[in-house]
C-alpha cells in the first residue's frame, strides 16, 4: 500500500481547528511526512479501570507499551468489513497479529514482567 496526500486538507466544521489530525508524521508507505490524509487519524487507546491497573502492574505496563501500526488497524477493519466479524474471527486476527509479530510482543511481555519486578523491590 502507498499512502498518498489528498490536494488539499478541506476541514469539516466540526474539525475546524484539529487540521493536524488530518494528517500524520512518518507513516510507512507515505508518499511525504507528514501525510495529508483529509480524515482524522484515529487515537486508539486502552482504557482501564484504575483499581485494575493498580493490582495488576504488569498490565498497566503492557499497556503503557502496547501500539499497533496505523496499517494493522486498517488491515483488520478490511477482514470485519469482509464479514470475519465474529468474536471467533477477531480472536483469530489477534493470534495471527501476534504470530506475525511474535519477537515484538514478546519483548513487550519482557518487559511488562520486568518492571513490575523492578518496583516491588
Amino acid at each position: 500500500v502507498m499512502w498518498i496526500n489528498v490536494p488539499k486538507i478541506i476541514p469539516m466544521e466540526q474539525q475546524k481547528g484539529m487540521e493536524d489530525r488530518l494528517q500524520l508524521d512518518q507513516l510507512e508507505g507515505a508518499v511525504t511526512s507528514p501525510i495529508k490524509l483529509g480524515m482524522m487519524v484515529a487515537d486508539i487507546q486502552i482504557v482501564a479501570n484504575n483499581r485494575f491497573l493498580e493490582r495488576h502492574p504488569r498490565a498497566r505496563k503492557f499497556f503503557e507499551i502496547f501500539s499497533l501500526s496505523v496499517d494493522a488497524i486498517s488491515e483488520q477493519n478490511k477482514k470485519m468489513r469482509d464479514g470475519e466479524k465474529s468474536p471467533q474471527d477477531i480472536s483469530r486476527h489477534a493470534r495471527e497479529w501476534i504470530a506475525a509479530n511474535q519477537q515484538k510482543w514478546d519483548k513487550w511481555i519482557k518487559v511488562s514482567m520486568m518492571e513490575s519486578l523492578i518496583k516491588k523491590k
